[in-house]
This record gives C-alpha cells, sequence and structure tokens, in this order.
C-alpha cells in the first residue's frame, strides 16, 4: 500500500466532505444491537481517537465510524493523487476492544493497605510499561482496559503474590466494572 503520511488535524479539512455518519447510512448489516448509531461523531472525537498521543478510547459504535471514515478520507486522497491502490484502509486498522477486568484487582484482595497498594500499583506500572499509573487506578476503581492489558496485570501480580485471590480476566457485565475503558491505557503498536 501506497504510504500516507499527514497529520492526524488534516482529518478535519476532510471530514466535512465525508460525514462519518452519512458514510455509515448505507451500513445497516454493520449495526449490531446494544449501540446508539444514530449519535453524531464529531470530528474532535475522531482527531483524539487516532492521535498517536492522546489515543482516547471510543464506543464502539464511534470507533466502526471512524474506521469508515479513514477509508473514505484514503481512498479520496489517492483519488486525488492520481493513486491507483488495490487495497483498503480498512486493511491496516482494527478496533481494540477495552472491555476487559481484573474482578479482585484491590488493595484488600492483595491483603495490603492503602499505602502499600499505591506502591503495588507503581511496580506494576513499570512492569506492564505504562506511562501513567492512572490506569491502573482506575482499573482498580473498576474501569476497563484492553484484554493485553489486563492479563499483563494479572501475570505481574501473580508473579509477585502468588498467593493472592486474583481470578481471570473477565468481560462480562458487572455493575462493579461498568464504569467504561480507562482513556490513559497506553496502547502498544
Amino acid at each position: 500500500m501506497t504510504q500516507f503520511r499527514r497529520p492526524v488535524t488534516d482529518i478535519v479539512k476532510y471530514a466535512a466532505p465525508f460525514n462519518a455518519d452519512e458514510l455509515f447510512k448505507g451500513r445497516e448489516n454493520w449495526k449490531i444491537s446494544g449501540f446508539n448509531w444514530d449519535e453524531h461523531l464529531s470530528g474532535r472525537q475522531a482527531i483524539d481517537a487516532l492521535s498517536m498521543t492522546r489515543r482516547r478510547p471510543l464506543r464502539f459504535d464511534k470507533a466502526v465510524k471512524v474506521v469508515l471514515l479513514c477509508d473514505a478520507i484514503a481512498k479520496e486522497i489517492q483519488r486525488n493523487d492520481g493513486v491507483v491502490a488495490d487495497e483498503s484502509a480498512l486493511d491496516y486498522m482494527r478496533i481494540e476492544p477495552a472491555i476487559y477486568y481484573l474482578p479482585e484487582f484491590n488493595a484488600e484482595s492483595l491483603g495490603q493497605s492503602p499505602e502499600e497498594f499505591s506502591d503495588t500499583l507503581r511496580g506494576i506500572r513499570q512492569s506492564t510499561g505504562q506511562p501513567s499509573r492512572i490506569v491502573l487506578d482506575e482499573m482498580a476503581r473498576g474501569m476497563t482496559v484492553t484484554r493485553a492489558l489486563a492479563e499483563k496485570v494479572r501475570a505481574v501480580i501473580l508473579e509477585k503474590f502468588p498467593h493472592a485471590s486474583i481470578g481471570g480476566v473477565e468481560s462480562n457485565f458487572d455493575r462493579d466494572h461498568s464504569s467504561g475503558a480507562s482513556a490513559y491505557e497506553s496502547l502498544s503498536d
């Protein structure tokens, strides 16, 4: 595929003629239940989700619209540049679900005081390569993350606390873990 390097904020230039909401209207078979497919996707939401520094999580329905928008923009740029491509941006993009949690990820399950748990979170942050401890604080408060991070956190806990009463990685609905995805997870490429 021909490489196109454009600043992510350029999406605003292209987004106006390619309204993600309009692009999605013709894809009724993509609309699975449980999502608000009619809610508007703003250009700012797309920029924040695509930014390599912000990487803000989106709900699934909005993430689908961002992927469609990127594909339409890539095709328009290729057409304007006279490039004939047999591949699509869809071949190079993915939606990474952040719906996973550790049911017993808290100070109590590790038999720690809040101060000890704070030190433990610092160690887990270093072991998992997360640039900020905030994502781990949010996990302990019930927010969700990607499966990769949840598995890494679980492995570190079991290594450092072999007798910890921590369950496996879950994705089932649980009221204690339904406050949404952490915006602070750093995804690996």
